[in-house]
């Protein structure tokens, strides 16, 4: 049976076999069983939308010895593979616990150098001038020091 560090190979050696149309990302995983890893790792790649098994994308069932498997990305990963620049700024404002991982062995195909992001396409923010507030009138604590009543 294949290891982990048998699928990271595997990705390694054959980077240009995996690089297909609609493959977002490859990287090593578990096979997933009822919802569930179970011990046997495998190649995943992800894609944007699941429209079949490897063979729909041009990729062997096996690479290495190790199987391939196909699984849709989440959004989240679908942004770190095609947005690069937005995922990392996305990062740096979001709880650890909300990050996606980076695994060992991840390779990134979607992103084309020199992408244009969303951020480049935002409008710049307005900056307002700042003037502060008039003084608050007195409070009770000291109209009743002055000798007012409230």
């Amino acid at each position: 049976m294949p290891t982990f560090a048998d699928a990271g190979r595997a990705i390694e050696q054959n980077l240009e076999t995996l690089r297909k149309p609609g493959i977002l990302a490859v990287r090593p995983g578990y096979r997933i069983e009822g919802g569930w890893p179970v011990g046997d790792p495998v190649v995943v790649a992800l894609v944007g939308a699941k429209k079949g098994e490897a063979a729909a994308y041009g990729l062997p069932s096996q690479i290495g010895g190790v199987p391939v498997e196909v699984r849709e990305a989440s959004p989240l990963e679908r942004l770190k593979a095609t947005q690069p620049s937005v995922h990392a700024a996305l990062k740096e404002r979001t709880r650890v616990e909300q990050h996606t991982p980076d695994f060992p062995f991840e390779h990134l195909f979607a992103a084309p150098p020199g992408a244009v992001t969303a951020a480049a396409h935002r409008p710049a923010k307005p900056q307002i001038p700042y003037r502060p507030a008039a003084p608050a009138f007195r409070s009770c604590a000291t109209s009743i020091s002055l000798g007012c009543t409230c």
